[in-house]
């Protein structure tokens, strides 16, 4: 991969929970953010929601979802959004989205078929892991 360093991107949960759980391309972009390849942003918001469904949906332990948790915060920019979205249906969606657009992100990774369908919001572009790894190739 060619260095994008200065690339901000916003993996949202459905993403950074793909990259955990095996190869394929979330992990690959999940390895660019910890090699500083690309720049990862995370919201609080956005941190609770993988720490929930870590916990709560995939039954990990809680020593492991706080070490993972460590990791990804030690990885990422934290954002705290103050402007509140109302663009989609999904109350969760809204709030990755508002994270891409107080962390300045270029990039929006997900695999949720709603953030997907705007493809781009406020000039971030919004695309599956396989996609932007294509993007990032090129950068």
């Amino acid at each position: 991969m060619s260095p994008a360093r200065n690339v901000r991107v916003v993996l949202d949960s459905n993403a950074v929970i793909s990259a955990l759980y095996g190869p394929g391309p979330a992990r690959t972009v999940l390895e660019a953010v910890h090699s500083g390849e690309i720049v990862n942003v995370v919201s609080p918001f956005l941190v609770e929601e993988v720490s929930r469904a870590l916990h709560k949906k995939l039954h990990w332990p809680i020593d492991q979802v706080i070490e993972t948790v460590r990791t990804l915060n030690s990885l990422s920019i934290m954002v705290h959004p103050s402007k509140s979205l109302a663009v989609l249906d999904d109350v969760a969606d809204n709030r990755i989205l508002e994270c891409a657009v107080a962390g300045e992100a270029a990039f929006l990774v997900t695999g949720d078929h709603a953030l997907l369908c705007l493809n781009q919001f406020e000039g971030i572009s919004i695309l599956p892991a396989r996609q932007f790894l294509d993007v990032l190739n090129g950068l």
